[in-house]
């Protein structure tokens, strides 16, 4: 028959060293999670929802909304740069599906910023035609006479110096 003898201390010695192990592993571990804060502002419903909604409804120049496209492009890469798995001895985390959800979010958030790029563009282009359309009215009237004439020629002049070049 096998005799089992506990010695107490030891039993407490390596039960500090398994302890003292798992909590630098959990370290490391809270240190890769806290990694992802950054990034709560993606969150649906959350800041960066909050902000598009007011950015796009509000006027911006071509640049700014170029602007906010490449910070959501440059997030999304940098999401998409994370390690997905952690591995200390005992522990492994896999932040694929938060990374795959956080690069998603920002993707949609670069989407929403270029829908909104593109009508900027379109309604840039329309105000551009319609321009030029009341450009082509003007010039296509037949002036009633000479005085009318000068009129239009001076009006085609200051056409030609603002809007054509």
């Amino acid at each position: 028959r096998l005799e089992v003898h506990e010695d107490a201390d030891r039993l407490a010695s390596n039960k500090k060293i398994v302890n003292d192990s798992l909590r630098d592993r959990m370290k490391i571990v809270q240190s890769h999670l806290d990694s992802f804060s950054k990034y709560n502002h993606l969150i649906p419903g959350g800041e960066s929802d909050q902000f598009l909604d007011k950015f796009c409804t509000e006027e911006h120049s071509f640049k700014e909304v170029l602007d906010k496209v490449l910070e959501y492009k440059e997030i999304a890469n940098e999401i998409a740069d994370l390690p997905t798995i952690i591995v200390c001895e005992a522990i492994s985390v896999d932040s694929h599906p938060l990374i795959d959800a956080l690069k998603t979010r920002a993707d949609e958030c670069t989407r929403t910023l270029i829908d909104k790029l593109s009508q900027i563009h379109r309604d840039f282009n329309t105000k551009v035609c319609e321009s030029y359309e009341s450009i082509k009215r003007r010039a296509l009237k037949d002036p009633e006479d000479t005085k009318e004439l000068m009129k239009l020629m001076e009006i085609m002049e200051t056409v030609k110096l603002t809007q054509l070049g």
